[in-house]
């Protein structure tokens, strides 16, 4: 480091973390876990199986990680699914009563409920929240954190946002090694009536706070005193590292989360579990009519009743189905927008590498099919990379779909292809510069031409000494520069 009293002068190497062996990771991060640990490899070994689930909470604590619930280690936590995948998951367990107060709100405004009240009541239901928790969010293992729901499963009359504490679960739980926790549903309803005049008064409070909200009680008048995060000098460093070493930090960044998707496995993500009969359920015309879009109200709205799914052929109608998530197996069914990509010589199919894309189009398709990149990532870390892309051929060739159910998805076929993508990474590359390069070139002569009354001469002019002088294009270069981007820019339109 130099310090010539009016600047500081820095320059520090870093390792590139995914040219690192694994034994290389492994000494450099310690306090780190994932697929390329010792202790991972060896747990692979000694369940004789090559596919793992490794999910980032057990990849961001060290291998000597004890669950402070029933006290495993992890070597202990290692479990064989019944698709033979060795599962290494810790999840955050937290208090179901922190979502009561904003549930309350959305069954009576809505999902846009925070546009309806004011913005004290933004303030109160996010503090009260966070005050009236039985416990504060703590990471457990998997069976910990299902020995939770189990409980309450098989106690149906327990409150919907009752949950139980660490220091409670450990209590009517029967652990073994490497395997799930066995629940006594007795033990567990005795802890609930011993706590539940405690829950109660906290229900109670919650909806004092639910009517304060509506009327608008305790007003809280906003200040101006700047948070530490803004005035922190080191912010400041940051920004300033980034602006003028943007190429290099994009290379770090892209580096670091490299590493991140290295140290993941989800190959237990959309796997295929033994196959059990299933009731499918019908919407009713009302169902039908008064379905919300599952969050997507505006777009579902504007879809006509003509449209069918491109990539699916399913309409409207047949897309909706019982969701899994909602314990009131509520209906879902969403359209998304897709963007697909417009080729120049589409019987090149085959042949990434002869792509050139002219254009793009933006689609709608339904939830299950725009569901499967998603999956993919989740189940190849590696591959959560915005490069991964399907066109609508693509999810057309690889689900099976039925009304009123999920998809069929063939995904060792779907892995496939997302790997033969990143082929097309080139030709999407250099279509999305481009049309960056168009865009901001058609603001900036816009801009110009409103300062100067579209004087043509004076316009180009203004433009040329803008990229000069910001884009640092030599004078020799900048005119073919502008006569490429007029020639172009319909690109953009």
């Amino acid at each position: 480091m130099k310090d010539n009293s009016k600047e500081i002068i820095v320059n520090f190497h870093i390792k590139k973390l995914e040219s690192l062996t694994d034994e290389e990771i492994q000494e450099e991060f310690p306090d780190r876990d994932g697929r390329w640990s010792i202790q991972t490899k060896r747990a692979l070994r000694r369940f004789q199986t090559e596919k793992l689930d490794l999910n980032e909470n057990w990849a961001s604590v060290g291998p000597d990680w004890t669950c402070p619930c029933c006290e495993r280690s992890k070597y202990d936590l290692f479990r064989l699914s019944v698709n033979q995948i060795l599962l290494a998951n810790l999840h955050v367990h937290h208090d179901h009563l922190a979502d009561f107060l904003k549930e309350k709100l959305h069954q009576k405004f809505g999902s846009k409920w925070a546009h309806c009240v004011s913005r004290s009541g933004i303030y109160l239901e996010d503090v009260g929240s966070k005050l009236i928790g039985r416990f504060a969010p703590c990471l457990v293992c998997a069976d910990c954190n299902a020995a939770d729901g189990a409980a309450k499963a098989g106690l149906p009359t327990l409150p919907r946002f009752f949950s139980f504490r660490v220091s409670e679960i450990c209590k009517f739980i029967q652990v073994s090694p490497n395997s799930e926790h066995k629940v006594s549903l007795n033990i567990a309803m005795g802890i609930f009536i011993d706590v539940e005049k405690d829950f109660q008064k906290r229900v109670l409070f919650l909806d004092q706070l639910f009517n304060m909200i509506l009327c608008g009680d305790l007003f809280q008048e906003e200040g101006n005193v700047r948070s530490n995060k803004d005035i922190n000098p080191y912010n400041y460093i940051n920004n300033k590292l980034i602006k003028s070493f943007y190429a290099d930090y994009k290379n770090i960044s892209n580096d670091i989360n490299g590493f991140l998707r290295r140290s993941l496995s989800r190959d237990g993500v959309s796997s295929n579990s033994p196959s059990k009969k299933v009731t499918i359920d019908i919407p009713t015309q009302e169902d039908y009519l008064n379905h919300d879009g599952s969050g997507g109200l505006k777009i579902w709205q504007e879809t006509p009743e003509s449209w069918s799914c491109p990539c699916c052929s399913r309409v409207k109608f047949q897309i909706l189905r019982r969701s899994n998530k909602s314990k009131k197996k509520k209906w879902s069914g969403r359209i998304l927008k897709h963007t697909q990509y417009v080729l120049m010589s589409p019987e090149n199919w085959d042949d990434p590498l002869s792509w050139e894309i002219t254009g793009q189009n933006e689609e709608i398709i339904c939830m299950d099919c725009a569901s499967v990149i998603p999956k993919i990532k989740q189940m190849k870390p590696e591959l959560s990379r915005d490069e991964v892309f399907f066109q609508i051929e693509d999810i057309r060739e690889l689900v099976k779909a039925s009304p009123h159910q999920g998809h069929e998805v063939n995904w060792e076929q779907a892995v496939l292809r997302a790997y033969n993508s990143l082929q097309r990474t080139p030709a999407v590359d250099f279509y999305n510069e481009k049309r960056n390069r168009l865009s901001v070139f058609s603001f900036i002569y816009g801009h110009f031409s409103k300062i100067y009354n579209n004087e043509n001469d004076i316009v180009l002019g203004a433009v040329r000494q803008y990229y000069i002088e910001k884009n640092k294009i030599n004078e020799v270069d900048v005119d073919d520069f502008i006569s490429d981007c007029l020639n172009d820019i319909d690109f953009v339109k």
